[in-house]
């Protein structure tokens, strides 16, 4: 079995730079990158490129400035969906130049809209920006987030839904472990549509979960990490996997309270560890 295509986001470490972030994934064993766009060196993007390429680093999925279509709880501004919209359309034309796997859009929160109105808003945003994205070469991720965790589409199965409305080969879904874990159908939606995976984001879920942002490390949680990559294993899923854990710096465990690489040499070293167990557990 090949290699894992192993990577790490740029929000797992939010007291790096853009640099830090290179240097120290690349040396602790990471191949990809996802970017944010917020930790990108203003009108430096072509040598930004260029370091990527020389620390053999990809560009995995990758967030925008502003990365969810309606408001959400860190990204209020602007409050219209409209203009968040345009701004995301923006983001991933100048995310191109990296020649990102995916740009990853997450849905926002309805507020007080009717279900349907806010539903069709992703619908139509997801459509505008995936037309978009295709016109320079770049596909799109939807990631799915849990409801008390400020989503709205909340479920592998309800993500594969909006694929299916916006009709558009560029759109693709980004698989978050921690919001997606505990779903009954993950599982058999992972073995019947795999193809729709652009990407896995890597973390474990604690329990009890303390605060919004708390998560561990893979293989340190309840999420059953090693039998979610069996599933993505079986399922012929051979894509990227994307370390995202995200903490709280008030709490005396926090993971960011750990020097950064540190934590990425921690990670890099869990994620191997369950990815022994899954493939004992595919076979």
């Amino acid at each position: 079995m090949p290699e894992p295509r192993y990577a790490v986001s740029a929000l797992s470490v939010p007291r790096n730079s853009f640099a830090e972030d290179v240097d120290q994934i690349s040396a602790t064993g990471g191949t990809g990158i996802g970017l944010w766009e917020g930790k990108l060196p203003p009108g430096q993007d072509e040598a930004s490129v260029a370091a990527l390429a020389g620390a053999g680093l990809t560009a995995t999925l990758c967030l925008p400035q502003v990365w969810s279509i309606m408001p959400n709880v860190r990204f209020n501004d602007p409050p219209d969906p409209a203009d968040r919209v345009e701004l995301i359309c923006r983001s991933v034309e100048r995310l191109a130049a990296f020649s990102p796997v995916a740009v990853m859009v997450t849905p926002g929160a309805a507020g007080e809209r009717p279900d349907d109105e806010a539903y069709g808003i992703i619908v139509s945003g997801l459509r505008r920006i995936t037309e978009r994205a295709e016109k320079v070469g770049v596909r799109v991720a939807l990631e799915p987030i849990r409801a008390s965790s400020d989503g709205f589409i909340e479920s592998f199965g309800r993500a594969l839904r909006v694929l299916d409305d916006v009709g558009l080969d560029g759109l693709g879904v980004a698989l978050d472990i921690w919001h997606t874990w505990d779903d009954p159908e993950l599982l058999s939606l992972i073995a019947a549509r795999a193809d729709a995976i652009l990407g896995v984001q890597l973390n474990d879920w604690r329990d009890p979960t303390r605060v919004r942002s708390d998560r561990v490390l893979p293989g340190d949680g309840v999420a059953g990490v090693p039998g979610i990559l069996a599933a993505l294993i079986r399922a012929g899923y051979t894509g990227w996997y994307e370390l995202e854990v995200m903490s709280d710096e008030s709490l005396d465990d926090s993971l960011w309270g750990i020097p950064h690489r540190e934590l990425l040499q921690r990670a890099a070293d869990r994620f191997q560890s369950v990815w022994r167990d899954a493939v004992a557990l595919a076979r």
